[in-house]
């Protein structure tokens, strides 16, 4: 298991998984280097700039991501 040393993984989860015989790899707290879904958003946060910028409510920028 992969976890990112939240409190609640010490506390609760990591016993659990080493009583179920589960191996834990220590992952760099606040990495978003290491974490994929930061590359994700980066990604959307340049698709809507460089497309959306226009766009000047949330009501609107909702109607168009649900188009999409």
């Amino acid at each position: 298991m992969i976890e990112d040393n939240a409190p609640v993984h010490k506390k609760l989860c990591i016993p659990v998984w080493k009583r179920l015989g589960m191996v834990n790899w220590e992952w760099p707290s606040n990495s978003p280097d290491l974490n994929l879904i930061e590359h994700v958003w980066s990604y959307i946060k340049d698709i809507i700039a460089r497309n959306y910028a226009h766009v000047s409510s949330a009501k609107e920028m909702n109607e168009i991501i649900f188009r999409i």
